[in-house]
């Protein structure tokens, strides 16, 4: 074949694999939606035969030249990446591949003995808190929380189940709402009985429910459960703009479908990236460590729905109480199928207190965005207009009738005097309105 036609050839073959590349999605050739590795690699060698077609010789010296320079790029940036590892072993291979995370966990243990814990994975729950073993903290490899003061062998047990507030964001065992709680049954007339913090961070009411049937389904039947919640269903309506999902949805969902699919060029990419000791290095000698501990936590992120003027809050405010009373449905259910007690607490929020003031100028720790206060007075007013229809639902911010004064510490979580007064007051409703309360007493002669 003379050189004339073998460039022809060699070009219209190029062509060839790019059209064939570019439209293999709509001739279902492909295997999946977006621009995939099979379909770069096509187009990668189409361009060069092109090339070669109509370059020629010329093409051949071109290519020699720019694999001197590829591979001189390639030897730079292996020296780069031995040299950051050695002195990633000189500084400390644990310091410079802390994360942010790692670094905020050890600068609140050693500031107050405290710690967010990380997360495990969990069958149906999706997650529960890692086991911890801390002289303020402490988790089981179940994932609970330590109650202080259980009886050995109780009479009543009570399950109690809520997200942070009740799991007790940042507040020793003894001072999280089911410790307390426990205290105050106690010293009240109550010490048979014995209550089980069942809350993890980060759950909304889906979550407790199906911890509570499997519960049940293994035999663990409880004479009375308290839900605490409320704030997680609205903040997971406020991060995903949608209700009825989980805190952190979107994360999860990236972790089964981002990498399998269309972001995956993208994400094997990031993940080369991070973890070369290069990057890891620029990231530990940038960083800035004071601006991270003094940071103001962020609850959740605002979804950019949330700033479209033709989405409907409203609409979104009366779904999201749906699913919350829905649930309160489904725990009246299971209370009369296995014979407990329920009560279902709707918590306080700490924007509440101004309710006869303007919020302007008011800090609201980890909700600057005035959409997330805003929000929730949405959904609290929807659930409070239908409370007569739910005579087991009950309202926290009730407890602060002097006031909350500094009792919160961000929108949703109390601290340690907070827990307090919460707790008190559910015992004081549980005395009023429980039979099971005042059986008990009376079994023990106390009434």
């Amino acid at each position: 074949m003379k050189p004339g036609k073998f460039r022809i050839v060699i070009t219209a073959t190029g062509v060839l694999l790019v059209a064939v590349a570019i439209l293999s999605d709509t001739a279902g050739f492909s295997s999946g939606d977006d621009f995939g590795y099979g379909q770069a690699f096509t187009v990668s060698a189409g361009v060069l035969l092109v090339l070669a077609g109509i370059f020629g010789n010329r093409f051949i010296g071109g290519y020699k030249s720019v694999s001197i320079m590829l591979l001189n790029s390639f030897l730079l940036l292996a020296l780069v990446e031995f040299s950051s590892l050695i002195v990633v072993k000189l500084i400390g291979t644990e310091r410079v591949f802390a994360g942010q995370r790692e670094l905020l966990q050890s600068h609140t243990l050693e500031k107050d003995s405290l710690i967010f814990p990380d997360f495990q994975y969990h069958p149906f729950v999706m997650w529960k808190s890692a086991e911890l073993d801390l002289s303020l903290m402490n988790v089981d490899s179940d994932g609970t929380r330590r109650t202080c003061g259980n009886p050995e062998s109780p009479s009543v047990r009570i399950f109690m189940l809520g997200g942070s507030a009740v799991w007790g964001w940042m507040v020793p065992d003894s001072c999280t709402i089911p410790s307390v709680l426990q205290e105050v049954l106690k010293t009240t007339g109550y010490p048979g009985i014995s209550v089980t913090n069942l809350g993890q961070n980060g759950w909304v009411s889906t979550q407790e429910i199906t911890q509570l049937v499997l519960k049940l389904n293994s035999g663990e039947i409880p004479d009375m459960v308290i839900f605490y919640d409320g704030a997680n269903d609205m903040l997971a309506s406020v991060e995903n703009g949608e209700a009825g999902l989980v805190i952190g949805n979107q994360s999860t969902r990236r972790r089964f479908q981002g990498c399998g699919q269309g972001e995956t060029s993208r994400c094997s990419m990031l993940s080369i990236l991070g973890n070369t000791n290069c990057y890891r290095l620029i990231r530990y000698l940038t960083f800035d460590r004071e601006e991270l501990f003094e940071a103001d936590p962020v609850i959740v992120p605002v979804s950019p729905r949330f700033a479209d003027t033709q989405f409907n809050l409203k609409d979104l405010a009366a779904e999201t109480c749906d699913i919350y009373l829905g649930n309160y449905r489904i725990a009246e259910a299971l209370a009369d199928e296995y014979g407990f007690e329920f009560y279902y607490v709707l918590q306080p929020l700490m924007n509440f207190q101004f309710d006869d003031e303007s919020l302007e100028g008011v800090k609201i720790p980890g909700a600057e965005d005035r959409s997330i206060t805003a929000f929730a007075e949405m959904v609290y007013g929807e659930i409070l207009a239908r409370q007569n229809q739910y005579p087991r639902l009950i309202y926290a911010q009730q407890a602060f009738t002097g006031g909350c004064g500094d009792l919160f510490m961000d929108l949703c979580h109390l601290n340690a005097d907070g827990n307090e007064v919460v707790a008190s007051w559910i015992v004081s409703v549980l005395r009023e309105n429980s039979l099971l309360l005042f059986e008990t007493a009376g079994a023990e002669g106390t009434i």
